[in-house]
Order: C-alpha cells, then structure tokens, then sequence
C-alpha cells in the first residue's frame, strides 16, 4: 500500500504475469514505455480516457496521442528522467480524443526497468478535465444537453485556457474557423497560430485582459474571412474557476456585421435623404392630419418665392387658388386618408408675386414609428411648361383626328401607363371592335401570349430609355391581334414615340396595317418547304432518316472528328431472311417488319444518336461520342431485343450487325467498306450475331 509509480516500475521486471494483470485491472490509466516512448503495455483504463481501443496502442509512441504542439515539451521531460536515471514528473497534456474532441490528462511519468535490464518508462494517467458529453455513452445530462444546446445556435462559444488555447469551440466557431483558416481542428490551438498577426495579436491583447479583470467584458472584434472580407463580432468574455483546476476563458460571440452595416447605412441614407430633400428641385414638404404644413423645403423659395417660415404653421390649402373647395380635392384627400394610397394630382399655387403656376403633386400617407397616421408626405414640381404642351397637342390631335378617321389603316395612340387613349375607327372593319370597345381593352385581351411579349418588351425598353436619358427607337414589328368572332389577325405595327421638351413620354402614335394574306401566304410556303424537306430526308415508310440524311450528318461527324478528336462509330444491321417473310407473308407484312424494326430499335438509341434506313431490310446507326467497345455493347443489347421479342404475324424475326469504329484520318468510302465487311462477317457467322470490325493497323497486320 502505498507505493510510487517508481516503485512498481522498478519491480515490473520480476513480477510478470501478476504485474500484467495489475496493470489491466487497475482503474487509473497505466502504461509501460520503452526509452524511446514506444508503448510496450497499456490497459484499458488509459485507452478509454483516450477513447481508443488498447489493444491498438502497443508499439505506437505515446506522445504520438498529444497535440502537436504539447510532443516537444513531453519528449525533454522523458529525456531528462532517462538521464538522471531515476525520477518522475508530472504533466498536464492535451490529448486528441478517437471522437475527435480534446482530454486533458495529468501524466505521472517515472523511470523504471524492464526485460533485461533496460530502462524504460511507466505513466500513470488521470484526466483533470472532463470530456464533452459526445464521449460517454451514458444517458443525456443537463451537461449533454448544454453542450447540444450550444452546438446548435449560431452564436460562437468557446473556452480557452490562459495560454490561449482552445479547449472548447462549439460547432458555428468551428465551422467559421474551419472556413476562414481551412483548419478541420483547433483544439489545442491559439488565436495566434491560426490567425494572421492583426487579428491575433488584438485578441490576444483582449484575453490578458479579461484574465486580470473579474468583471465581463464586452469587445467589439473583427474577423478575417476567406475571401478577403472580415466580420465583425460582439463578445463578451468571462472568467470561469472551478475547484481545483486553473480558470478558463469563457467567450460568447454574436455575428453583429449586418447590424452594424445596417447602422451605417441608415445613417447613411438618413443624410442622403435629408440632402435630397433640401437640395431637390421638387418642393417637399410634411403636413399634419389637420393639413397643417409642419416642414417644407427649402427650393420652396427657388420655386415660388416663399420662404419655408411663410408656409409652415399654416395650412396648405391657403396657397391653393382652389383653397381646398375642389372637389377632386377633396376626394383625394379622402383617398390619401383613408386608403393610404400614393396620390398624384394637379393643382394651380399662388406665387409670392402673386402669379399662379401650375403644379403636379405626389403625395403618401405619413406613419410614425408606432404605426400611427400623422399627416401625408409630398412633393410637387411645376408644370407650367408641360400644360402649355399637352394644350397645343389637343389642338394638334383635333386637325389630324380627321384624317385619322377616314383612313383604312389603324391609327392609334397609347399613354405612358399603357391605357389607348385614341383608336380610329377602321378598327371596327380589322378587328370587329367599335373603337369605345377596342379602347378599353387590357392588352392581355388584345394580343396573343407572343405577340403581347413582344409589346410588353418594347414598352419596358421605351421607358427605360427614356429614364436612362437615351433617345427611344420607334417599334416596328408583326403582332397578332384577336378579333371579335374569335379568330385572329396580323399586321404590321409602327409605333413612334412622342417626347415632350423634357425628354418625357407623352405618348405612343401608332399605325397597323391588315397583312393576314400575306401572313397565310408565307404560312402556306413555310408548311411546303417543310414537306419538300421532309420528302427529301426521311424514308417514307419507317418515317427515319433516310440514306441522304444521314450521310450528311456522317460527313458532319466526319470533321468534328478530324477536328476535335472525337470517337464515332458507324452500326449496319440487316434484317435475316427478309426475302422469305415477304415471300411467306406478304410484302404488306414485310412492310410492318420493317416499321417495327425502325420503332424498336429508334426507342432504345440516345436522343444524339442518329438512325436511318440505309436501303431495303438495311439501317444504319450514327453513334456519336462512342468507341467500338461501346457500340458492340450497343449492338448486342439491341440484337437480343430484335431477337427476343416476336413481331406481329410473323414471329421471330432476327438481324446481324457490322461495328466499326472510325480510324484517324480514315476516308469516308474506307470505314463504310469495314463495317459493311462487319456485317457480311456476322451473316458468314450464322446471323443474329453482332461482329466488330477490326482496326485497320490490325487488319494489314492479319
């Protein structure tokens, strides 16, 4: 009782067996290392703290468990114990767990001598700091559960030891290092051994701090990220000190960067508004929910002479020629109130001169920030110039609505917001629509789904254009309209933008013009050329390409082949005994053969492989990407399916199949020779056989 580690050690070589047995049943960690740290013996106790199975340790080092960067300082302790040739010490460690967290352990290191007399090394092993709960297998604790807890929100928790090293990271720390530093691991390790010197260096220098104070505290950090970036962290850090073990760091951690972004920018645009605002053409300005002007900007003087301190504190309305008794006034009031909804009016202002002027208002319910309505927000500009406009373009409409009206094509105009505000009155003759009917139309029930893209894309285009400060391009296009008895009709659209002096949209004049019969006329010699073509490239029976067709696209494979080095295979197949079925059932029958064997065989290539009757019972497949072990596999699989499956009437029909694959540079005439010579190969050979052409090297060597 009561003997050292040293003491057993230097009696382990005389106790055999009985110190073996010791050393497995006991419930410290204990085990027996040769001079150069190899482990001769180790039980179960240690391999458990470990989370390693024992038996697998021998003839490793020991400190081969330790991190990196705890070997150096445990390798000196051992050597000095070997050179005094007596001795222990003692060792806090951190160790990698099999689970892949961290054990601190206290190892008790001391000298003794094993077989024959040679100094060796026994460890005892304790650990002084509990594993995380996902190394016991025991039930759930309030501890397991703090740990899943933390593992499963995304603020960064973490506890360091006073060198600076990670002892604990939850898993959103753990992944953002693992992302920023590309380490899978930092257990172990410090700040500074993972982070470039700014961002190591001021941690650091937070750390020491925290350790000498007893109080929280709360530092504002930032991160390096991968790319080059860096986020920015709120954390708080507190001092952890359990009983009889050295304190720790403990710190919390809250992604604050999109907040404090959101700070900026809101400052930000908190004075780019209030710059707006004072610096805008357009007057602003902010009334109560008694109309009552409570601020109005400054280009209120610029505007109409008044300074701000004549308005405010007095209701807009006085300024108003009107004074309020309008009655669209007063409906848009009532609308801005009780709808809350954008309101754009026109009204006429008196000048400080005394002068009326013409203005266009925009103005928007004004909420606090509990939700209430306090008033309205506007702005308004002068339209004194645009009145004057819109005054000589009614006058200008009056003289050419005339001919607009007696003209067989369709004259229209459209506004801004996409409403036709003319139509003549041929429409009723194009479309079957009265003018009044065709005016209120959506467009969605004005043109087909092509067509009103087409419109729709012009129109978005017209307006940015016009916002980007661009001159607009007229529209000319073919659009499709619907009629009034259902059917549809094409015309031919030209559209001219008209601007005010502002650059501004005033409108869209447009013409359409009737070009059905032309339309159906091109309809008409489209389907023909697309007969004629037909005719030209597809077997009129088995409806696949026919030879033609197909020895286009073999030349085409030709040159990407030549070019790109792509492999390409050519597969002919005859149907077996074709004659005898005509023969024996008809050639009506033998035309069915055939459809079927076109069917199968279409049905079981890739959409970019090519099929095509090659002439009589003769087809012959394209295979594109393919080398000739790939084709043979193709071949076969598709004669086992001709084979395997009985055609109708006439029972079980076979085919035989030549594969060869393109040589480099080889001509056209050449590779259709061999896998011709492929196919008569397979009907030498008893047909319903597939045969692989041999390569040309190959052949003149045969």
């Amino acid at each position: 009782m009561g003997r050292s580690a040293a003491d057993h050690g230097k009696s382990a070589a005389g106790l055999g067996d009985a110190w073996s047995q010791a050393i497995q049943s006991s419930a410290v960690g204990m085990a027996i290392l040769s001079s150069a740290g190899a482990i001769l013996q180790i039980n179960q106790a240690f391999g458990d703290q470990l989370g390693l199975d024992a038996s697998a340790l021998p003839h490793l080092r020991l400190w081969d468990v330790l991190l990196p960067v705890e070997r150096e300082e445990c390798v000196q302790e051992v050597e000095q114990i070997l050179a005094r040739m007596h001795g222990h010490t003692s060792l806090k460690v951190l160790c990698q767990h099999g689970q892949g967290h961290l054990i601190a352990q206290l190892w008790t290191i001391s000298e003794c001598k094993i077989a024959d007399g040679c100094c060796g090394l026994i460890v005892q092993a304790v650990a002084w700091q509990a594993p995380p709960p996902e190394a016991t297998n025991g039930p759930a604790t309030d501890v397991d559960q703090l740990h899943r807890a933390l593992d499963h929100i995304h603020a960064h928790v973490c506890i360091k030891d006073r060198q600076g090293r990670y002892l604990y990271v939850n898993r959103s720390l753990q992944e953002t290092l693992q992302a920023s530093t590309g380490r899978e691991c930092v257990l172990g390790l410090s700040n500074w051994e993972i982070l470039p010197s700014p961002w190591s260096e001021s941690i650091r220098r937070v750390d020491e701090d925290a350790f000498s104070s007893s109080d929280p505290r709360f530092v504002e950090e930032h991160f390096p990220c991968a790319d080059g970036s860096e986020r920015i962290y709120l954390t708080e850090r507190l001092i952890y000190r359990a009983e009889a073990q050295e304190p720790c760091l403990v710190c919390m951690s809250c992604d604050v960067t999109e907040l404090k972004q959101a700070s900026a920018q809101l400052a930000r645009s908190e004075e780019h508004f209030r710059l707006l605002a004072e610096n805008s053409g357009d007057v602003v300005f902010l009334l109560d929910l008694e109309g009552y002007v409570r601020w109005v900007s400054p280009s209120l003087t610029t505007a109409l002479g008044w300074l701000p301190e004549d308005w405010i504190g007095r209701k807009g309305t006085d300024f108003i020629l009107h004074h309020g008794q309008d009655s669209g006034y007063q409906i848009n009031l009532q609308e801005l109130h009780s709808k809350s909804e954008t309101i754009i009016a026109r009204d006429q202002i008196l000048a400080s001169d005394g002068t009326v002027h013409w203005t266009q208002t925009h103005a928007s319910p004004f909420y606090n920030s509990s939700g209430c309505l306090e008033g309205c927000v506007g702005h308004f500009h002068m339209v004194d110039a645009l009145v004057e406009t819109e005054t000589q373009l009614r006058q200008s409409e009056e003289r050419y609505r005339l001919l607009a009206e007696n003209a067989r094509d369709v004259i229209w105009t459209m506004d801004p917001n996409g409403a036709i505000s003319y139509i003549s009155l041929s429409i009723l003759e194009l479309r079957g629509f009265t003018p009044e009917e065709a005016a209120t139309q959506p467009l969605e029930q004005i043109h087909p789904p092509d067509s009103l893209a087409r419109s729709q894309a012009y129109f978005s285009q017209l307006l940015s254009d016009i916002e980007a400060g661009r001159r607009p391009e007229p529209f000319r296009s073919e659009l499709e309209y619907y009629c009034k008895d259902g059917s549809s009709i094409w015309t031919d659209v030209i559209a001219l933008p008209v601007l005010d002096d502002n650059g501004r949209l005033v409108k869209l004049l447009g013409t359409s013009r009737d070009i059905t019969e032309r339309k159906r006329y091109e309809q008409d010699l489209r389907l023909v050329n697309e007969q004629l073509h037909a005719l030209a490239t597809t077997d009129e029976l088995t409806n696949i390409a026919n030879r033609r067709q197909l020895e286009s696209l073999i030349q085409a494979a030709l040159s990407r082949s030549d070019r790109y080095g792509e492999s390409v295979t050519l597969v002919l197949c005859d149907i077996d005994y074709f004659k005898a079925v005509n023969d024996r059932y008809g050639h009506q029958a033998g035309d069915q053969v055939l459809i079927e064997f076109s069917r199968r065989i279409s049905t079981n290539l890739r959409a970019v492989d090519d099929f095509a009757r090659w002439g009589g019972e003769e087809f012959m497949i394209l295979l594109s990407h393919t080398n000739a072990a790939s084709a043979q596999s193709v071949a076969e699989k598709l004669c086992r399916m001709i084979a395997d499956a009985p055609f109708t009437d006439v029972g079980t029909v076979t085919a035989s199949f030549g594969v060869a694959e393109r040589e480099p540079g080889e001509l056209l005439k050449r590779w259709i020779q061999r896998v011709d010579e492929a196919l008569y190969a397979s009907k030498e050979a008893g047909r319903n056989t597939v045969t692989l052409a041999p390569a040309v090297g190959d052949r003149s060597q045969g």
